[in-house]
């Protein structure tokens, strides 16, 4: 019977979707870790700290509320973290983000949370 409640509550959770909070979390996390991987750290100061100040700042400011993010779209900001993790040091270099990471604050699907 655990196994039957687990998934049941399974679906539960995935519906809650990727918060705005969760991303403006997780989004500095992977960006800086993979600028930290790919050895370009210089670019936002040098440090790990430096730039997480710097997303911290630029994510933090911005509210999912339609005022600065109209439509955030919880599954793009999602996909845009897991693009990030996914990015090769090669791809940066050659100056590619994920383009997924274009499509958090954009109009259009409105599955915001």
């Amino acid at each position: 019977m655990p196994l039957l409640s687990s998934l049941i509550l399974l679906p539960v959770l995935w519906g809650c979707g990727y918060s705005y909070d969760k991303f403006s979390t997780e989004g500095p996390d992977a960006i800086c870790a993979k600028y930290e991987e790919c050895g370009l750290l210089d670019f936002w100061g040098g440090t790990v700290e430096s730039c997480m100040n710097y997303q911290e700042a630029a994510l933090g400011g911005v509210e999912a509320d339609g005022s600065e993010c109209p439509n955030y779209d919880k599954d793009a900001a999602q996909e845009c973290v897991e693009d990030w993790e996914l990015l090769t040091c090669e791809q940066l270099n050659d100056g590619q983000t994920p383009t997924s990471c274009e499509k958090v604050c954009s109009a259009g699907s409105g599955t915001a949370e």
